[in-house]
């Protein structure tokens, strides 16, 4: 329950390489979800600080009676350059890194602690380590311990500099699940009592005013379709579902369309070689989309997929229940616990066989997709952003800011 206390609260969108105006993904959608859900809470102020290089995709905030924006000095030539001096040196210390880190952004810290009483950050790192008031850290997946083979080396160190210092020096962290939750605990050695798990969340309003796009029309796509958004990474696990069509197709004699969203990253390649050696014309690949668009495929799709082999949590399984589609993810231990709130279609990660049945299953059994669309369009209600907003608030009035 809330106290009756005003404060302020700080959000930490500093870095412009983190906080990436030009990066659509699940990240600027879940700060995004969660700022919206503190613009309704009026009995609390919040401060967003941010730089010069990606203010512009918080300005629409500063409209809001209980936000505030703050621009501070940033200036990227000088962090690059202190980056590179401090990368020779974390292999061997990462109290050297952090040291540097604190130097550079000396004069953010003290805009920051002038300006709230606890700093929040959404984009899993900190962007310094000193901060005299308390921090709280969304730390969303350390996918590099389990997969490194899906980042480079120079990624991994990146990772896992900017993760150990972040999980050594943040005061609080939010999990969205108790998987993350364990993993802190585990590879960080974190303090249960640090760590509060709080799900993420949808925004209900919009997903039901929007999608109007008659996507169908505009990309030439078939009457009725599976829709897979997701960045093109390896672990987001493309292939299997590939592998799946191709076998209803052949064993069958069905072509199941496909829509692809997403911006192309790694995988791209391996994924476009499988869908042209395999002739898979019933597959669309469409790359980024606006929200507009992306909610209409959402809403005029038959099944929606969320089939990444690692997550923390999944806003696909949220976004496509309140838009009244049935959902097939995969059985990994972050959408199981989803799947104790909301009806989830649960599949063997690596498994196409399995997809494939799970797939026929719930594109013809009617009856079973109107139960589960009609009990998840009620059960989403619950996580509004607004509702999860109100539960930071509390951990950050009744725990944080005692």
């Amino acid at each position: 329950m809330f106290s009756n206390r005003t404060i302020t609260i700080g959000v930490d969108a500093i870095l412009p390489n983190v906080a990436d105006p030009n990066y659509a993904g699940g990240l600027n959608t879940f700060a995004h979800g969660l700022i919206s859900g503190f613009q309704k809470i009026k009995d609390q102020r919040f401060t967003i600080f941010c730089s010069e290089y990606n203010y512009r995709m918080f300005e629409k905030y500063k409209n809001s009676d209980n936000f505030n924006l703050v621009i501070v000095p940033l200036r990227k030539d000088v962090i690059s350059k202190a980056l590179k001096f401090a990368s020779a040196m974390i292999i061997r210390n990462l109290k050297i890194w952090a040291n540097v880190i604190n130097y550079i952004m000396k004069n953010v810290k003290k805009i920051v602690d002038n300006n709230c009483q606890v700093l929040y950050c959404p984009y899993t790192i900190l962007s310094a380590y000193n901060y005299s008031v308390p921090t709280f850290l969304s730390m969303h997946d350390i996918q590099h311990i389990h997969f490194p083979q899906f980042f480079s080396k120079t990624e991994l160190l990146w990772r896992n500099v900017h993760f150990n210092s972040s999980a050594r020096y943040a005061s609080f962290f939010q999990a969205s699940t108790n998987l993350i939750k364990n993993e802190l605990m585990k590879y960080f050695k974190i303090n249960p009592e640090r760590i509060v798990v709080i799900p993420e969340g949808v925004d209900i309003e919009k997903f039901e005013k929007s999608g109007k796009t008659d996507v169908k029309s505009k990309y030439k796509l078939p009457e009725k379709f599976i829709f897979y958004p997701a960045q093109l990474w390896p672990h987001k696990n493309h292939i299997t579902i590939l592998n799946a069509l191709k076998k209803l197709e052949i064993q069958e004699k069905r072509k199941f369309p496909l829509v692809l969203t997403g911006a192309a990253f790694s995988a791209y390649k391996d994924i476009m070689k499988f869908i042209k050696e395999n002739n898979m014309n019933y597959v669309w690949y469409l790359g980024k989309v606006d929200f507009e668009d992306l909610v209409s495929l959402y809403k005029n799709s038959h099944i929606v997929l969320s089939a990444a082999l690692y997550e923390s949590s999944s806003l696909t399984i949220y976004e496509a229940a309140a838009c009244g589609v049935p959902i097939i993810a995969t059985k990994i231990p972050s959408n199981e616990e989803i799947s104790q709130n909301l009806m989830v279609n649960l599949f063997e990660p690596l498994d196409s066989d399995d997809l494939a049945r799970t797939i026929i299953e719930i594109w013809e059994n009617e009856k079973k997709r109107q139960e589960q669309i009609k009990f998840n369009k009620s059960k989403v209600l619950e996580f509004s952003w607004e509702n999860i907003a109100k539960r930071y608030i509390d951990f950050i009035l009744n725990k944080i800011i005692q």
